[in-house]
């Protein structure tokens, strides 16, 4: 089992998970950020801010997992695959399960999402960011930027893409807190 701690605000979360995401199939866990996809169920590692969006804190169920791609059922959604695409080539697919995999409810009563503005709330019900957010809550607003462009959450700038051709912005300030969006 590996120790995995997610930074809300000033306080870590922790939770216990498989290091691989292939020790995790027939197991239920926990959606950590929203996740959009496309109309073939597909969610890819280039994380692209269009589709529809399956939501932090849906329930799931691992199906199969291998080095390209985690396989899993959504609760009340149907079938899902995230795949590992040539934008994800710097993490494996075991990177990508801690990200966005977990046997705690990020929603639950005492989850420390319910310690974050309203402002944060509100966006990360609706898959939006502004100015203001904190790194934590943009990550389970948007999940994680590509790695192939942000080589690191610690970076002041983030970059995403909304399609395959429109990237945008999004600049941390000192305190860690959206200062801009660019191209958004």
């Amino acid at each position: 089992m590996l120790a995995c701690a997610f930074m809300i605000g000033w306080e870590a979360v922790a939770w216990a998970q498989p290091e691989k995401a292939s020790a995790a199939v027939g197991k239920a866990y926990y959606v950590q950020a929203n996740m959009r996809f496309d109309a073939q169920n597909e969610i890819a590692s280039l994380n692209l801010h269009e589709g529809e969006m399956l939501t932090i804190g849906t329930r799931v169920t691992i199906r199969s997992a291998d080095g390209n791609r985690i396989a899993f059922s959504a609760e009340g959604r149907g079938d899902f695959v995230f795949l590992r695409d040539k934008y994800g080539q710097r993490l494996s697919i075991d990177e990508f399960f801690q990200r966005y995999f977990s046997d705690s409810d990020p929603l639950a009563p005492e989850a420390a999402i319910h310690r974050m503005s309203r402002l944060e709330q509100r966006n990360i019900a609706d898959g939006t960011l502004a100015v203001g957010m904190s790194r934590t809550a943009t990550l389970m607003a948007a999940g994680y930027p590509p790695p192939h462009r942000t080589a690191s959450t610690e970076d002041a700038t983030w970059i995403y893409w909304i399609t395959r051709r429109r990237p945008f912005r999004v600049t941390f300030d000192a305190d860690g807190k959206i200062s801009e969006l660019r191209g958004y």
